[in-house]
């Protein structure tokens, strides 16, 4: 059976079908990514995929992900990029564990507590109304390019203190990187690490306010991060403070214009921004697969034994329209659902942290489009999405402002 459909996305509305038909066939699929690297994908009910995500066997070490990777590529003959490693793959805290993990995220996570957040409502609000002022109306455009990712790159920025004029430049880096493309991943994180560089230099010589500032000179109990822990960090933080938001906004709206009574109810009563949202997180997550796990010894997962040193992923798309997730009709966006139990932020000690701020930005956003263009519509119904193995977001969305 072919398994394409569970690491990259084809056009269409969350692959859903795909993914439904494999998880009726097992609960566990070999699938292979670019150059070869084999993961072991396990669709399952929303319980089941809680319990994995919290399973110490499944471990998101740094070290151990490289080494496992660098045996694959040199089973095949190939050499690890060891810049790719470093960034997306380095020491952050979504790749650590145990005490490692707790250290690094309480380094971050006053940064993205409910109040800091909650300060971040004007900036997010005044954004937004910007962007969407400097649309033009009665013309095709592209709402991605012209708007779903211009709002959390520039709040991203905001919030590490990175220059806004570098926005349109880091963007298309990150872009590159959650691609499944090694001919552009791999130049986009030697641009990245080196760019990052220059701002951590930057900020040593003339401290700032940013996240970035804050890092670079925090301690735990005098520890200071190391020179690839904070790379790792601020990779993570720049890539996934932006591209998986730009996706959830991309993907409620399409799920709201496909259908335009969904919109004309929204345009009605804007009090349903947040459950749209919400919806969208369960029935069309940006985030389609959990990040990378290895196995620390052999695991059974349903009716199959995955060997030690895998690599494991979870999908979060299944788990979200598992019939076991929702009172009932799974495979139906209802905007009046009752239970939108789902996974999209992820479970257990790595829970995305960012999620707070991603909800604030994507409910502002749908929540102003409503208000300002009542007749907006859908142009495409069938919109490209990202061709990568983890984001799920649509790269075009061709909509009609009025």
């Amino acid at each position: 059976m072919d398994t394409s459909a569970l690491v990259t996305n084809q056009p269409g509305y969350g692959n859903h079908v795909a993914e439904r038909t494999l998880a009726a066939a097992g609960k566990v699929h070999l699938a292979q990514v670019p150059r070869g690297i084999k993961i072991w994908v396990v669709t399952d009910g929303v319980d089941e995929a809680k319990e994995l995500l919290a399973d110490p066997r499944l471990s998101k070490s740094s070290p151990l992900l490289q080494s496992v990777i660098r045996e694959q590529l040199a089973e095949t003959g190939q050499e690890a990029d060891e810049v790719q490693l470093s960034g997306m793959f380095g020491p952050s805290m979504m790749y650590s564990d145990g005490e490692d993990h707790a250290r690094l995220r309480r380094l971050v996570s006053k940064s993205f507590t409910p109040k800091q957040v909650d300060r971040l409502q004007p900036l997010v609000d005044r954004l937004t109304g910007e962007l969407l002022a400097g649309l033009p109306t009665g013309v095709p455009l592209d709402l991605v390019s012209e708007f779903t990712y211009k709002l959390p790159i520039t709040v991203i920025c905001e919030v590490l203190g990175l220059p806004v004029e570098d926005r349109e430049q880091v963007h298309g880096w990150t872009s590159a990187l959650v691609l499944d493309d090694p001919e552009r991943t791999m130049p986009a994180s030697r641009a990245m690490e080196a760019y990052l560089g220059r701002q951590i230099a930057r900020v040593r010589h003339t401290p700032d306010d940013g996240l970035i500032c804050s890092l670079v000179h925090a301690s735990v109990d005098g520890d200071m991060l190391t020179a690839d822990e904070l790379m790792a960090q601020l990779f993570l933080l720049v890539v996934g403070g932006h591209e998986t938001t730009s996706g959830l906004i991309a993907n409620t709206m399409y799920a709201l214009l496909v259908q335009p009574d969904r919109w004309r109810r929204l345009v009605e009563d804007p009090a349903l921004a947040r459950a749209a949202v919400d919806e969208t997180l369960r029935f069309d997550a940006p985030t389609r697969n959990t990040t990378h796990r290895v196995t620390v010894e052999p695991m059974r997962i349903g009716d199959t034994v995955v060997p030690k040193n895998a690599i494991v992923m979870v999908s979060l798309s299944a788990a979200g329209r598992d019939p076991g997730s929702t009172a009932d009709r799974p495979d139906e966006f209802d905007l009046h659902r009752a239970d939108r139990r789902h996974l999209a932020f992820g479970y257990g000690p790595h829970n995305c942290l960012g999620r707070n701020l991603a909800l604030l930005q994507a409910v502002a956003a749908v929540t102003e489009m409503a208000a300002r263009f009542p007749n907006a519509r859908l142009l495409d119904t069938s919109p490209p999405r990202m061709e990568a193995s983890i984001v799920g977001g649509i790269a075009k969305l061709q909509v009609l402002l009025q």
